[in-house]
């Protein structure tokens, strides 16, 4: 122009393109949920407003656009979250890149806070208890780390006061009378400080136990008559070195998630039982200790075994049955300001597996139906939380392994930890609201000319966990964040 003056003025509108086209997928929804088939529609456009479009890739193929910029093709959904990654290049080679999420499975649980139960999943949880756990051989009662040593205690107090007052006719030798117990007690502080001495072992359904209670010791008052003659009653003092108690408790568990424990086989016997008569009678002593034995074993059998089977295997099934959690508890914001989440864990025992200690050390394990709810906070919808069924193999069962390497173990099923995961998310605990004061002397963001920071974030999915992936690896995974940011510019 400035050559050519005759032109006269003139402009020229020069357009540079550097970005490339706009990619909207309007199906599958950005961070929606599916289940059925996993083959999955894909459906959107592609647009650029100055440029034409080259290609478009997604999902790791190259995808057929039509004239007016629209496509459609399919994938196969994997168990878990799918993440959709597309690149589109216009005629000039510019380049926009994205990436959006579903989730897909064919098992979702229903999470309502007010119908726990429904969210159960089988076999959720599980405590596996070692041979270790259930009698490790070293007895601490002042700090027990084994069932033997509870048990120990327990049979310490062992309620034996109902042979007071007990009898039995007495007619030898000219004497024709009563053997009434008065008193009666055990126990030895030399040995085992006290306690009686308790082995448990693991057998197919529950525990044999054996027991000793040291040094029992019984008065027993006699009254009658001798050659016709009363005389003045007479006191004698029966003792036994040791009680053994020979027991097995069996466990099962109904199908409300009661356990009940049972003693059953109950065998009791003294170890060399004596007898000690002083007085007119005296020479009773010996066919005392023969008519009194016969008596006493099984009185003190069925007053063992109504304590055993009332209050030992009550308060063992009790005990087991405490393992089923049922608990409100709330979180605290993970970072910055936000509510506590309340969660509710509802479980109950499902299964009790003895494995017997044979050539090695056996265990018990307890399985539970076990769920984790929350009041829903967030506004989004999705089909619940993510069941693993499987990985979509047909057929594939679910199966609770305990790694039996430690003593005592807790595991958790991987459905359990998606429902404490969609938990946590369903109260809110991702939504997040942060200051400059929250992100802390790591990030200072006055350096880039920023002041007055806050950020918001807002997860449109559940974080979850899958193992369902080609190396067998467990991956969490955490897709469509949403982040809100409010700055100023210095």
């Amino acid at each position: 122009l400035k050559d050519q003056p005759a032109l006269g003025t003139k402009s020229v509108d020069i357009i540079v393109d550097t970005t490339g086209p706009v990619v909207t997928i309007t199906s599958p929804k950005r961070a929606s949920t599916h289940d059925g088939d996993a083959s999955i529609s894909i459906k959107g456009t592609v647009k650029d407003a100055i440029s034409a479009v080259k290609s478009l890739t997604l999902a790791s193929k190259t995808v057929t656009l039509k004239a007016d910029g629209s496509f459609e093709t399919s994938m196969t959904a994997q168990q878990a979250m799918n993440p959709l990654i597309w690149v589109a290049v216009d005629e000039w080679d510019n380049e926009r890149t994205g990436v959006q999420t579903f989730l897909y499975s064919t098992q979702w649980y229903e999470m309502d806070v007010k119908q726990p139960v429904q969210a159960h999943v089988g076999d959720g949880a599980g405590v596996w208890m070692s041979q270790v756990t259930i009698d490790s051989g070293q007895h601490d009662h002042n700090k027990p780390k084994d069932l033997a040593t509870a048990v120990e205690i327990f049979l310490k107090y062992l309620d034996i006061s109902s042979l007071t007052g007990a009898g039995f006719p007495i007619k030898q030798a000219g004497f024709n009378g009563k053997a009434t117990f008065e008193k009666v007690k055990f126990g030895d502080k030399g040995i085992n400080n006290g306690f009686p001495q308790v082995t448990m072992t693991v057998i197919k359904s529950g525990m044999a136990i054996d027991a000793k209670l040291h040094k029992f010791s019984g008065d027993v008052a006699l009254t009658g008559k001798l050659f016709g003659v009363s005389v003045p009653k007479q006191v004698a003092t029966i003792g036994a070195k040791t009680i053994k108690i020979e027991f097995d408790l069996m466990l099962s568990v109904d199908n409300t998630g009661k356990v009940v424990a049972k003693a059953k086989d109950i065998d009791v016997h003294f170890v060399k039982m004596s007898i000690q008569l002083q007085g007119v009678l005296g020479f009773l002593s010996n066919w005392l200790l023969k008519a009194v034995q016969p008596f006493l074993t099984p009185l003190l059998e069925v007053i063992i075994e109504d304590q055993l089977k009332k209050v030992l295997a009550d308060q063992m099934g009790k005990a087991f049955e405490a393992l089923a959690i049922n608990q409100k508890f709330s979180l605290p914001p993970f970072i910055g300001n936000g509510p506590p989440a309340d969660l509710m864990i509802n479980s109950r025992v499902s299964q009790i597996n003895c494995i017997p200690t044979v050539n090695q050390a056996g265990g018990i394990l307890f399985s539970m139906d076990a769920s984790v709810t929350s009041k829903k906070t967030v506004k989004y919808t999705p089909l619940g939380s993510i069941g693993r069924a499987g990985c979509l193999v047909p057929g594939a069962v679910e199966v609770f392994n305990p790694g039996q390497k430690f003593p005592l173990e807790i595991g958790l099923a991987e459905d359990f930890i998606n429902q404490l995961l969609f938990s946590l998310w369903n109260a809110g605990s991702l939504v997040i609201s942060l200051t400059e004061a929250d992100i802390g002397d790591s990030f200072d963001v006055s350096s880039f000319g920023v002041s007055d920071l806050k950020v918001s974030t807002d997860f449109m999915l559940p974080p979850v966990m899958t193992s369902c992936l080609d190396n067998g690896s467990n991956k969490l995974q955490m897709g469509d964040l949403h982040l809100h940011a409010q700055l100023k510019l210095n």
